[in-house]
């Protein structure tokens, strides 16, 4: 699991560059150690990131660009009032009714 490199207060790209060098050194890490990094579950924990959850097509965008680092999981917080983690808690609910749709093969979200 990573939270990526960068601090909480950095640019969405600048996160993202962090998730990607962390994918870098655990890929040279299990290469050292003779096991294919795709053998690994990989979680992404998007809670270290502030404001994750904005709009559905945004939270899609950052499924996808986890995907595409080959992440199998990511992890996110559940929407607050306050901060650190203010947010809308109807779109987090309107997310899960997707994600339902999606696991019944009805929607293809992430694809």
């Amino acid at each position: 699991m990573t939270l990526g490199l960068a601090d909480r207060e950095c640019s969405a790209e600048d996160w993202w560059s962090g998730v990607a060098h962390a994918v870098e050194r655990f890929e040279i890490f299990a290469s050292k150690m003779g096991t294919p990094s795709t053998s690994f579950g990989r979680y992404l924990d998007m809670e270290s990131r502030a404001s994750a959850t904005t709009s559905l097509e945004q939270f899609r965008d950052d499924v996808g660009r986890a995907a595409a680092l080959g992440f199998t999981d990511i992890v996110t917080a559940w929407p607050r009032s306050d901060e650190p983690f203010r947010g809308d808690e109807r779109l987090l609910e309107e997310l899960a009714g997707q994600l339902e749709s999606t696991r019944r093969g009805t929607l293809k979200m992430f694809r």
